[in-house]
């Protein structure tokens, strides 16, 4: 989301180019993971760092900031951000402030030229703090905040909007209105609190933003379908000062946080909804409180969820015990509960600092980017800064690393991430003194070597003679690799799967069956699989499953033991007996029964296994036997049936 950048104003020394080098630090079920050698994982940035923008550098007094970045499932990113022009400026109440944006493809490579968003339509006033959101299939929505004169007195009388836009870049429609009623709030700690929108895979969006109603100060989320039909505003908040935020994964759910009275200063604050808009938590307090040192300033929060619900926050606080502004984040698991306290994501103490963006891929890694001023003796130029973590909250590398490489055109602010499911993320900023918008793309999985697929088998499995055994259980997976081949072999029977849909498969209903294909479409199939032994077959057999992603490969076995029609008949006779013994059968019914299971492994088995099971039901029906006791035997001898029949 935008977020405006912080900065005194002062004198700067100007600094040679650098290029900074970014080092790394940092049951009865069996799962099998495959041990490879790992080496620390670090950052690794694609390419160098570009230029977003292509207007501005003839046109005087023309700058621009609050870029905003959202990338969709394959890397391609939109970037928007706010213009403005020397004249608008000076005759405050014309359209001097508009929304730009460029579309980019995975590789870093601007797919058209930069577009006006409001050019060509009827939405009026100075159009300011834009925020924008992707689905995965590259489809985007930018919202912003139109201020008539651009006053911090007018900021009361703001009206949101927003326009959608396909994968093509093509808008929809003209801009549409999500709100006229409402505020955007100056926080006196990192300038001016924006809007933001968030969207999930197939393009549904939610607008977050804030507003007076009466004499309450609220934030509210506005959702919309992918075809750009809104649902009711809803009230996210209790109480709040502003500092709206919104982060969905590619679900619907959704995460709003923003800042409010904690009764020692400002705390931050969230709340989760479903896709639905119906709210999984109620709100929570993210912030920390100042118990030894007084109130404090922490606010202005960004949000981040991954696929299965848990999300972070991330703030900045001017206050004790650390001196100066400082960047916090916070993990939640799906639920709202906190994962472990707030941590500093800044190794450098006393700096001014903007509000740090957190961007989430699927697993749970996350990234966080901010601008930073040294302390006002050194008097240098800011720079753009990031941090990364794992989904477990380990840094990724011993301090935060410097994104731009060029310091010499002025101060770079206005630090923005956006992150896809695989880990893929770019960092966005400003320079300040220059009409440029610039940006640095790294590639996902935080340069860690690629991870074996894991195989999750049940440890045996029980089968009988000549009759099919479903193998439960079965499932595998693989954190950097979206499809797998999975090879199950046994040694002496079969392996038939119900469904093989989506796969390329072979062998099945052998004992060799190969698959190939998707995550979802393998545990899908291996879901139905069922093993029947070879005709006649008894004894110890073993299913071995090998999963690859190409590279690297896990394997898992199960332990079948096949029982034969006569070892089942046995135990059936030991449970005859034991029904003799407790009083249930007399001496002549136990005889009989038992001749009945006396198998000669031949074709008169059939007969006698059926006459058993006749003579079980009369005894039911006569009222010897119990429902329990009868079900019992008549389930068995059913097996039994079945078995001997099949041979």
């Amino acid at each position: 989301m935008f977020r405006s950048p912080l900065w005194l104003n002062g004198p700067f020394t100007k600094r040679a180019n650098r290029n900074p080098t970014h080092r790394a630090s940092l049951s009865s079920r069996l799962k099998i993971e495959c041990m490879e050698d790992r080496t620390i994982p670090s950052v690794a940035p694609v390419g160098s760092e570009f230029q977003i923008n292509s207007i501005g550098s003839t046109i005087a007094g023309y700058s621009v900031k609050s870029p905003d970045v959202a990338m969709d499932a394959t890397g391609a990113f939109v970037v928007t951000w706010q213009t403005e022009t020397e004249l608008g400026i000076l005759f405050q109440g014309q359209n001097w402030s508009d929304v730009h944006a460029r579309r980019f493809d995975a590789t870093g490579q601007p797919l058209g030229e930069e577009f006006n968003v409001i050019d060509g339509t009827t939405a009026p006033g100075n159009q300011e703090y834009p925020s924008v959101a992707m689905g995965s299939a590259g489809n985007f929505i930018v919202a912003w905040a139109d201020v008539p004169g651009n006053a911090v007195a007018d900021y009361g009388a703001t009206s949101i909007w927003a326009r959608q836009y396909d994968a093509f870049g093509h808008a929809l429609a003209e801009p549409f209105l999500v709100d006229s009623g409402a505020t955007l709030v100056d926080s006196g700690v990192g300038g001016i609190d924006g809007i933001s929108v968030a969207a999930d895979a197939a393009g549904n969006f939610v607008v977050v933003y804030s507003k007076w109603e009466g004499s309450t100060h609220g934030i509210y989320a506005r959702r919309y379908d992918a075809g750009g039909h809104a649902e009711q505003a809803l009230r996210v908040d209790t109480s709040s000062l502003g500092g709206e935020t919104v982060a969905m994964n590619a679900n619907g759910e959704f995460v709003v946080a923003w800042h409010g009275p904690d009764g020692r200063g400002t705390g931050v604050y969230a709340r989760k909804f479903d896709a639905d808009g119906l709210a999984l938590s109620g709100q929570v307090s993210v912030s920390f409180e100042y118990d030894l040192f007084g109130a404090g300033f922490q606010g202005n929060p960004s949000a981040a969820i991954n696929a299965a619900g848990e999300f972070a926050i991330s703030w900045v606080a001017f206050s004790e015990p650390d001196p100066g502004f400082n960047n916090y984040v916070r993990r939640f698991d799906a639920s709202g509960q906190p994962l472990g306290n707030e941590f500093r994501i800044n190794s450098h103490i006393g700096w001014i600092r903007s509000r740090p963006e957190v961007a989430m891929d699927a697993a749970g890694d996350f990234v966080a980017a901010w601008s930073a001023l040294p302390p006002p003796t050194f008097f240098d130029y800011s720079d753009a800064f990031a941090q990364a973590y794992t989904a477990a909250g380990e840094a990724v590398g011993p301090t935060e690393f410097v994104v731009n490489t060029n310091s010499i055109s002025g101060p770079q602010v206005g630090a923005n991430v956006a992150m896809n499911a695989a880990g893929n993320f770019v960092i966005t900023w400003a320079e300040q003194l220059s009409p440029w918008i610039r940006a640095q793309r790294y590639s996902g999985g935080f340069n860690q070597p690629p991870l074996a697929p894991t195989v999750t088998v049940p440890a045996t499995a029980t089968a009988f003679e000549d009759l099919d055994k479903a193998i439960t259980g079965i499932s595998v997976g693989d954190v950097d690799s979206a499809a797998l081949t999975v090879t199950l072999n046994v040694g002496h029977g079969t392996l038939t799967l119900g469904s093989t849909s989506g796969l390329s498969a072979s062998g099945n209903g052998t004992g060799a069956v190969s698959l190939t294909g998707s995550l979802g479409d393998l545990n899908a199939a291996l879901s139905s699989l069922v093993y029947r032994g070879a005709l006649n077959f008894s004894g110890n057999d073993s299913l071995s499953i090998w999963a690859s992603d190409g590279s690297l490969s896990t394997s898992g076995s199960v332990a079948i033991a096949v029982q034969s029609a006569i070892s089942l008949a046995d135990d059936l006779q030991a449970r005859v007996n034991t029904f003799h013994a407790e009083g249930v059968l007399n001496d002549g019914q136990t005889n009989s029964l038992d001749v009945k299971l006396n198998l000669k492994d031949n074709t008169g088995d059939i007969g006698k296994v059926q006459s058993f099971l006749n003579q079980v039901a009369a005894l039911f029906n006569g009222g010897i036997l119990t429902q329990s006791q009868f079900d019992e035997l008549f389930s068995w001898g059913n097996i039994l049936l079945l078995s001997v029949t099949r041979r």
